[in-house]
C-alpha cells in the first residue's frame, strides 16, 4: 500500500513540476550545443533525479513501476532493471525512429542506469583489502601501527595445493589505496592483493 501511495503521489507531482518549470525553456538555447553533449548532460541530470526519487521509495509512474517490480522480484538494482526495460522499448522503436536515434537512446539509458545505481547505492568511500602473504607479521604491523587500521586475520586454504595460508582483511579509506598497495608490495612483492569497494560498514554494538 505504501509503495502504491508513493507511486500515485510521484505520478501526480511529476507533470505538475514539469509544468511549473516550463517557463525556463525559452532561456535555454540548446541549438548551439552538440547533440552528444546534450545526450550525456541530459542522461546525467535525469539519472541523478530519478535516483533521488527511487532512493526515497517513490516513483514517477509508467515504466518506473515495472522497474521497481523487476528489482523486487529478481533482486537486481533498479538501474539495471531500467536498462533492460527501456532497452527493450528502444529496440522495438528502431524501425520507426532510425538507427542513429536508437544508438543515442541506448547511450542515454546506459548512463541513466549507471547514475541511478550510484545515487542509490552511493559512491564508495572505502576499500576492502584482502591480502594473502607470507609476511603476515610485517603487513599487520604496517596496517596497525603505521596507518592505525584494524585488521582481521583468517585461515584460508589453496583450492589447488591445499596449503593453509593466512589472509589479512582490512578496510581503508579510498584516498589511502595507493599507499597501502605500494607498501604491502614493498614488504612482500609476491603478495596476492584483492581490492573491492565498500559502500557501508556496520558494527553492531
Amino acid at each position: 500500500k505504501k509503495t502504491t501511495k508513493n507511486s500515485i503521489i510521484g505520478s501526480i507531482l511529476y507533470p505538475i513540476l514539469v509544468e511549473l518549470t516550463s517557463y525556463l525553456t525559452p532561456y535555454i538555447n540548446i541549438n548551439v550545443v552538440e547533440a552528444i553533449v546534450l545526450i550525456i548532460a541530459g542522461a546525467l541530470i535525469s539519472g541523478f533525479g530519478s535516483g533521488l526519487v527511487y532512493k526515497i521509495n517513490y516513483s514517477t509512474g509508467g515504466s518506473d513501476v515495472v522497474n521497481q517490480l523487476l528489482s523486487k522480484f529478481f533482486k537486481r538494482p533498479i538501474g539495471t532493471c531500467m536498462l533492460i526495460t527501456n532497452g527493450v522499448i528502444i529496440s522495438l522503436g528502431v524501425i520507426t525512429f532510425g538507427f542513429q536515434t536508437f544508438i543515442y537512446s541506448l547511450i542515454v539509458v546506459y548512463i541513466q542506469s549507471m547514475v541511478i545505481d550510484k545515487v542509490m547505492i552511493g559512491i564508495s568511500q572505502s576499500k576492502t583489502f584482502q591480502i594473502i602473504t607470507e609476511s603476515e607479521t610485517e603487513v599487520k604491523k604496517f596496517l596497525l601501527s603505521k596507518l592505525s587500521h584494524g585488521v582481521t586475520v583468517m585461515d584460508a586454504r589453496g583450492g589447488y595445493t591445499g596449503n593453509v595460508v593466512k589472509m589479512i582483511m582490512c578496510i581503508v579509506p579510498t584516498k589511502e589505496y595507493m599507499t597501502v598497495k605500494e607498501n604491502i608490495l614493498a614488504i612482500d612483492p609476491n603478495a596476492l592483493i584483492m581490492v573491492s569497494d565498500v559502500y557501508e560498514a556496520v558494527r553492531s554494538e
